[in-house]
């Protein structure tokens, strides 16, 4: 029974790190984001164009690209698990 288990555990856990990954997007530069949005940047220099744009590297808990390795390790883990169960 535990076997089975640990197998839909790999398969949660590996389309999680499937979604995640699929979320992952190239980091823009915010005079770009801020076109998009309709905002005008021109009149601030480039180094305060920046400052709204790194609040995502200051709370890292709500990047979503460090939840695709959080998945993708536990995917592993239980991939190894999944077999050494099924071996014994």
């Amino acid at each position: 029974m535990a076997p089975w288990i640990l197998l839909i555990l790999t398969g949660v856990f590996a389309f999680l790190a499937h979604d995640a990954f699929s979320l992952v997007a190239p980091s823009l530069p915010y005079s770009e984001i801020a076109k998009v949005m309709g905002q005008d940047l021109s009149y601030m220099p480039l180094h305060e164009q920046e400052k709204p744009n790194r609040y995502p590297y200051v709370n890292w808990l709500g990047n979503v690209s460090q939840t695709f390795w959080v998945f993708a390790i536990l995917t592993a883990g239980f991939a190894v698990a999944t077999v050494l169960a099924f071996l014994e």
